[in-house]
C-alpha cells in the first residue's frame, strides 16, 4: 500500500474548487508515480539528507549505504535551538565513526 499525505497547510487555502482541483492534481501526480514503480533511490536521487537533529549513530552510516554522501548536507535550527544543544549536535557529528566516503573533516 501507498499513501501520499500532504502536510499542512494542505490543499485549502480558502478556495474549495481550488482546493478541489489541486487535490485531484496532487492525487493524480502520486498515481502516476505509483504506476511508474521507480525504485528508492530513483524516487529519492533529488532529495537531500539534512544532518540537523541527532543524526548519528545510525541515520547517517544508513543514509550512506542506501544512496551515498553526495546528498549530505549540514543544516540546523539554530536561531531557535539553544547554543548547547547546536554544541551538542555538532559533537556527535565529531564523534561519529567515519569511513572512506563520509571522513570527519576538523
Amino acid at each position: 500500500m501507498s499513501v501520499l499525505s500532504i502536510s499542512s497547510p494542505g490543499v485549502h487555502f480558502g478556495d474549495d474548487t481550488a482546493a478541489r482541483r489541486l487535490a485531484r492534481h496532487v492525487n493524480d501526480a502520486g498515481a502516476e508515480v505509483r504506476r511508474a514503480r521507480p525504485t528508492v533511490p530513483d524516487q529519492t536521487g533529488n532529495l537531500w539528507f539534512d544532518l540537523a537533529g541527532t543524526p548519528f549513530p545510525h541515520q547517517v552510516p544508513a543514509f550512506e549505504r542506501a544512496f551515498g554522501t553526495d546528498r549530505l548536507l549540514y543544516g540546523s535550527d539554530y536561531c531557535w535551538t539553544p547554543p548547547p544543544a547546536v554544541d551538542a549536535q555538532l559533537a556527535t557529528i565529531d564523534a561519529a565513526v567515519c569511513t572512506p566516503s563520509f571522513p570527519v573533516v576538523r
